[in-house]
């Protein structure tokens, strides 16, 4: 099996892929996977190895380097921050038995995204990341400088919508907002990913991978209705309310169920 992640950064996408993966039974992971990372097909920034419900190997490789797969583990990738209009340019068609993205309503991801980036980098929200660091990391165009993460966010939620469709297979949705507080969205959504027994390991952990939340850093993460009442803090904040554009107001609408809040 072969499974690709999409996400952008700071929807708790880390945080549903290890508990993910402490329940498959054999599984390697890509985090930050680009084909053409340095010319090295299927190398990345952080290579994970999971084995019976525990993290066994996690190893940051040189930016040269490949890691070495083995046919009989499930292969897990993460594509943090990407265009899809880039798919087919970095020959992701066919690669992958299915394709999911991780779903955050768009005011607590926007207070994460505010609060982790800061000053400098939140106008990463709006407009791309500078093509020459993205050069000088090793990662095309399509990672993160084709258009903020704003749109990046709204492009993924219209794939999981079914409303737009660059990739010619179908996205499922892990919506974060259910997966944080509901066990028994959890259970299904762990049966439909292929786990064969449900042990919901991991769920309140913090993966030492991905940054931690921006609220509680690597603290054991709690699943309860806090995370998802983030948002409160910037409501009257002028530059966070910028952010959020119509489209993004009515996403939150029809797929979370949630109004603008302000």
């Amino acid at each position: 099996m072969s499974m690709c992640i999409l996400h952008v950064s700071r929807t708790g996408s880390h945080a549903i892929q290890n508990w993910l993966c402490l329940q498959l039974d054999d599984v390697q992971v890509h985090v930050d996977w680009c084909p053409t990372f340095h010319g090295k097909v299927g190398a990345g920034r952080r290579f994970l190895e999971y084995k019976g419900g525990k993290l066994c190997r996690d190893h940051m490789p040189n930016r040269n380097s490949t890691p070495s797969l083995r046919l009989d583990a499930k292969q897990v990738v993460m594509v943090e921050n990407f265009d899809l209009n880039g798919w087919s340019a970095e020959k992701f068609n066919g690669a992958f038995d299915e394709v999911w993205a991780v779903c955050r309503d768009p005011y607590n991801w926007l207070a994460s995204s505010v609060r982790r980036l800061g000053k400098t980098e939140g106008r990463y929200l709006a407009e791309g990341r500078p093509q020459k660091r993205r050069d000088e990391e090793g990662f095309t165009k399509w990672y993160g400088t084709t258009m903020g993460r704003c749109d990046m966010w709204v492009q993924a939620m219209r794939h999981v919508m079914g409303e737009e469709n660059l990739i010619g297979q179908l996205v499922g949705a892990l919506n974060y907002n259910r997966w944080c507080v509901d066990k028994e969205y959890r259970r299904d959504l762990a049966y439909r990913l292929g786990v064969s027994e449900f042990t919901d390991m991991g769920f309140d952990m913090v993966p030492p991978h991905g940054g931690g939340s921006s609220w509680t850093g690597k603290n054991k993460l709690k699943g309860d209705n806090l995370t998802l009442n983030r948002f409160r803090q910037y409501v009257d904040n002028e530059k966070y309310r910028a952010f959020v554009s119509d489209e993004m107001v009515r996403i939150g609408k029809e797929f979370f169920g949630m109004e603008r809040p302000w």
